[in-house]
């Protein structure tokens, strides 16, 4: 009779946002992990310095949020978010990564990741990603700091995408467009709805004029969009 392996890592506690850390720097992993410490809605089921350990971990603990650079050893990085969402349906990635250039955004965005933070700000933004992608939504760093993402040029998407964009569309109006960069930038509907002090079903509205008119189907495509032509 085979002696029972050890369960890998720890239960969540229900109320709390269950995560995954993977990051082939144990400095960063720990400071990180010192950083959700002190927070009661979130904690750290097990950390990961390669794919493969990662991509076991989150098959075995299914977490709410995967945090987790691009840039670790032993697979492709757009592959493996893939497979890592493949294997835990209810988890969502959210990549924290070095790279300031867009074509990692896009193909993050692409690979099914929820969310994209630069290192550099990760002291200052995580949080706010964390909670953005758990409820949902998609979480981008654009600050005005970052132009290489925040800039990125329309030759860095992919051929469909530029013909899609230079196509006849119907033009926003200026409250459309506030709407679609608040979208963009991660905000429900409830806190564009304060921002802009009008009712909810004014945002819903707006929004789904701006999707219309612009044939945008999902809310990675908006924000694809907003970078495109630097709305930011």
């Amino acid at each position: 009779m085979k002696p029972r392996q050890p369960p890998v890592g720890k239960k969540k506690k229900p109320e709390t946002i269950s995560l995954i850390l993977a990051d082939d720097h144990a400095v960063l992993r720990s400071g990180l992990r010192l950083l959700i410490s002190e927070l009661s809605d979130m904690e750290v089921l097990e950390e990961a310095g390669d794919f493969p350990d990662a991509f076991r971990k989150v098959k075995a603990l299914q977490p709410d949020i995967v945090i987790m650079d691009i840039t670790m050893p032993g697979g492709d990085p757009f592959v493996e978010i893939a497979n890592m969402l493949e294997a835990s349906p209810k988890s969502r990635v959210l990549v924290l990564s070095m790279h300031e250039d867009g074509a990692y955004l896009r193909r993050v965005l692409e690979s099914g990741a929820s969310g994209y933070v630069c290192k550099k700000v990760a002291d200052q933004e995580l949080i706010s990603a964390v909670r953005a992608v758990h409820e949902g939504r998609t979480f981008v760093d654009l600050h005005l700091g970052s132009p290489p993402v925040s800039g990125m040029r329309s030759s860095e998407f992919l051929p469909e995408d530029r013909e899609r964009a230079s196509g006849k569309r119907k033009p926003l109006s200026p409250r459309e467009e506030e709407v679609l960069i608040l979208v963009a930038k991660g905000h429900t509907n409830q806190e564009i709805a304060n921002v802009l002090k009008v009712g909810v079903k004014s945002v819903e509205t707006y929004r789904g004029r701006v999707m219309d008119k612009l044939d945008l189907k999902n809310r990675a495509e908006l924000v694809e969009y907003a970078i495109e032509h630097e709305l930011f």
